[in-house]
């Protein structure tokens, strides 16, 4: 009877290992391929782009909807209006109408019905809410700041597969 009780506990503990085995690795796999397929993707390491999944997002023909949006992904706090005027249009039509119609383009093409990612936290400051989107950038400056000696290779080789060229490359 005690060789049938200890290797009922044997048992127990084996699966727990297993189990807790099987969770490390469904850990390990989620988050490889949360890097791989984000839910978004938004890049300015080259031609500004943005993907949903594997799916790339036709962004509107405007060159200041791509520099907006190349701005306010890199802007460490939320940015004035007339800062984004000043910075985007130097001809005294109607700088303000036109940073609306860029700011609808960039609602179109970031926000998710559950999620505003074009944020206007008082209403004369605009700002980004990537925090659940790649960004190819960010994620360079990460491994810069942790030090590139100690990337793992997965990270060295994802970053070589997003680099797409210079930032904000083809806006001028």
């Amino acid at each position: 009877e005690h060789l049938f009780v200890e290797r009922e506990r044997q048992l127990r503990v084996d699966a727990a290992l297993q189990q807790h085995a099987r969770s490390a690795e469904v850990d390990r796999l989620s988050k490889f391929f949360a890097n791989l397929v984000p839910g978004q993707d938004v890049r300015v390491l080259g031609p500004v782009s943005v993907s949903r999944g594997a799916a790339p997002v036709p962004l509107p023909r405007s060159r200041k909807v791509r520099a907006l949006l190349g701005y306010l992904t890199l802007a460490p706090a939320p940015v004035s209006r007339s800062r984004l005027c000043g910075l985007l249009w130097d001809v005294p039509n109607d700088p303000k109408g036109e940073l609306r119609w860029c700011l609808s383009k960039l609602r179109g093409l970031l926000d998710d019905p559950d999620h505003r990612r074009v944020l206007t936290p008082e209403g004369n400051l605009i700002a980004l809410d990537l925090s659940d989107c790649a960004v190819d950038a960010v994620e360079v400056d990460r491994i810069a700041r942790d030090g590139i000696e100690n990337a793992t290779s997965e990270d060295l080789a994802s970053l070589c597969d997003r680099y797409a060229g210079d930032l904000l490359e083809g806006i001028e």
